[in-house]
């Protein structure tokens, strides 16, 4: 462990707390990433700044993970950060390298409309979705 993940790991105190939730709404699990149902209670992570004691909500975590044992959330938690890192170094090596797009009026030729539905600011799609055969290059 590096000096800075362990001053990241020891600068915050972490907690899951049960709450009431009056939204009944697809989410998406912090810890293994999966879709599920939040039902009338949800499990919030939360994290404390110890520095100046301001809590911030992380996100929610399934049913399935709160099952699990602390060795298995473990293991989830570290493959789902292999993939992240593989997505980002995906679109890290995008980024560095130029990327032919169509100019806007060939897509106004062809007929295409601009998706008014995608946000520049959401998260990108996970790398399964993305690109399948990067995770051999990464």
């Amino acid at each position: 462990m590096t000096d800075g993940e362990r001053q990241h790991r020891d600068s915050f105190t972490r907690q899951v707390r049960i709450v009431a939730n009056n939204v009944f709404a697809k989410e998406t699990c912090i810890f293994c990433m999966g879709q599920f149902s939040a039902g009338s209670t949800v499990a919030v992570f939360y994290e404390t700044c110890d520095e100046d004691g301001k809590e911030h909500e992380v996100g929610l975590i399934c049913d399935l993970c709160l099952g699990k044992s602390p060795a298995e959330v473990q293991a989830s938690l570290i493959q789902q950060a292999e993939r992240l890192e593989a997505s980002a170094a995906w679109y890290r090596s995008v980024a560095v390298n130029e990327v032919e797009l169509p100019k806007r009026g060939d897509l106004d030729i062809a007929g295409a409309v601009a998706d008014p539905t995608c946000d520049e600011g959401s998260d990108p799609p996970p790398l399964d979705d993305v690109a399948p055969a990067i995770r051999s290059e990464a």
